[in-house]
């Protein structure tokens, strides 16, 4: 996967994925909180960290792995799932199934 900003439709809506040094804090959250990545529906935007918070890279597995939790985010709220959408348990665990399916070639 190439970490380049990208701008997708899905259903019919266009939603960007941005690669920032760091992901924007949430609405929330304490400063200096750190995010591998963030949703934000509103705006029709993914953020995904490249760097940790000493400035370190971030991994690619862990950035193709951040990538794979927001979209799960993304595709229960355009699926009317609002109840899944912050069940962080869930998506966590559906993406690391997709993330599984894709190391076995079952999908790509």
């Amino acid at each position: 996967m190439e970490f380049k900003n990208r701008t997708f439709k899905f259903f019919g809506e266009a939603w960007s994925i941005k690669f920032v040094d760091q992901a924007p804090i949430t609405e929330g959250q304490v400063e200096g909180a750190f995010n591998n990545g963030v949703i934000i529906p509103t705006e029709r935007t993914i953020w995904i960290s490249t760097k940790w918070p000493n400035g370190k890279a971030i991994d690619k597995e862990t950035i193709e792995n951040t990538v794979r939790h927001e979209l799960v985010h993304m595709i229960f709220l355009n699926g009317q799932y609002l109840n899944c959408y912050d069940d962080e348990p869930l998506v966590e665990w559906t993406a690391k199934a997709i993330g599984q399916l894709v190391k076995s070639n079952l999908i790509s």
